[in-house]
């Protein structure tokens, strides 16, 4: 079974954490999103970023979804790898957590961010 959707980013807090001395930086990011689609909730996303000096960047993270599920709470944990490049956001992520699904638990996906701070997502 595949979950499609997107989800729009309704927070973004970013600090920099070191600029190094060739113009690239380390960063921390703080996210706060909705989905819709087969996943209908909200997260939050804590991500580590390394930006190139060309403003490209790599980043990891964990993001806990919150979600109903049949009426009951249900908290998804995601293990996130992914890369900023040319204006896109894209990630492969893991399902590291899975409190009342185990069926999701392993399961992998991705995004790929578009305009206006949404993305779309997949879990297959």
């Amino acid at each position: 079974m595949t979950f499609t959707g997107t989800f729009q980013i309704t927070d973004w807090q970013e600090q920099v954490e070191q600029l190094l001395d060739d113009g690239a930086k380390l960063s921390v990011a703080t996210v706060q999103q909705t989905y819709t689609g087969a996943i209908e909730g909200s997260s939050t996303v804590r991500y580590q970023l390394y930006y190139h000096k060309n403003g490209n960047a790599v980043f990891h993270g964990f993001e806990t979804i919150r979600v109903l599920e049949n009426n009951q709470p249900h908290t998804l944990v995601i293990k996130h790898d992914g890369q900023f490049e040319n204006g896109i956001a894209s990630s492969v992520f893991t399902v590291v957590d899975s409190h009342n699904n185990q069926t999701l638990l392993g399961k992998t996906g991705r995004f790929t961010s578009m305009a206006g701070g949404k993305a779309a997502y997949e879990i297959l």
